[in-house]
């Protein structure tokens, strides 16, 4: 009887201390605008890719799912070199050229791609980090390489080379704003073509491009 009674006067003497903290928690997230409260169920956004053999840029819509995990749409057009040119400058004229190269790429890619929450961050700002994995269809385009000619030529002779690819990776996604999604991303990726692309002469025959990235990705969510 006495423990109960003891117990009773140290909830009574700590409640005012209590209250007073779940007040200042409110409080704190009370000063931010009512829209960046809201729990948003869509996000889109654009991002701009940097890889180990050649540069890109993408477009992505999600649905969030849940607090721990959101399913994306991507979207990407990728330039694609090969790891063996080297470009050569004429130091007189200016001119350059990449000897023994026979096509330029593009890859066109579209999938499927879930991200799932390791650490969230708090509503006040820091970092919240994603895993990520994706998976898709990807197209290439080999456009003739003329060193001696504009990029624009030889759009007419492209050759199609159909695909598909899949990515790994970690989402680090930046800042307190809930309506304004900010991220960095960093994985590594895999795409496979049937067909096999030669995009130097006098080099093996490519059916499979492995690529490391970093990429930055910003855009908005909203409810739909």
């Amino acid at each position: 009887m006495k423990l109960n009674r003891l117990f009773i006067a140290i909830n009574f003497a700590l409640c005012p201390f209590v209250v007073e903290a779940q007040e200042i928690a409110i409080g704190n997230d009370d000063t931010q605008p009512i829209d960046e409260r809201i729990i948003y169920n869509r996000e889109s956004t654009m991002h701009a890719t940097l890889h180990s053999r050649g540069l890109g840029l993408g477009y992505k819509s999600g649905k969030i799912r849940s607090i721990e995990k959101t399913t994306y749409w991507d979207f990407e057009l990728s330039y694609i070199k090969s790891q063996k040119q080297i470009r050569l400058i004429n130091w007189f004229s200016g001119a350059s050229l990449v000897y023994g190269k026979q096509y330029d790429m593009l890859a066109l890619r579209g999938g499927y791609e879930v991200e799932r929450r390791i650490y969230g961050k708090p509503y006040w700002g820091g970092i919240e980090l994603r895993w990520l994995y994706e998976a898709g269809a990807s197209l290439a385009f080999l456009k003739p390489y003329d060193p001696y000619e504009s990029f624009w030529h030889g759009f007419g002779n492209i050759k199609l080379r159909p695909g598909i690819y899949a990515k790994g990776g970690l989402s680090f996604e930046i800042g307190s704003s809930r309506t304004r999604a900010r991220a960095i991303e960093v994985g590594g990726m895999a795409e496979y073509f049937p067909q096999g692309v030669d995009l130097m002469a006098q080099n093996p025959t490519e059916y499979v491009i492995f690529t490391l990235y970093l990429s930055y990705h910003w855009g908005s969510r909203y409810n739909k």
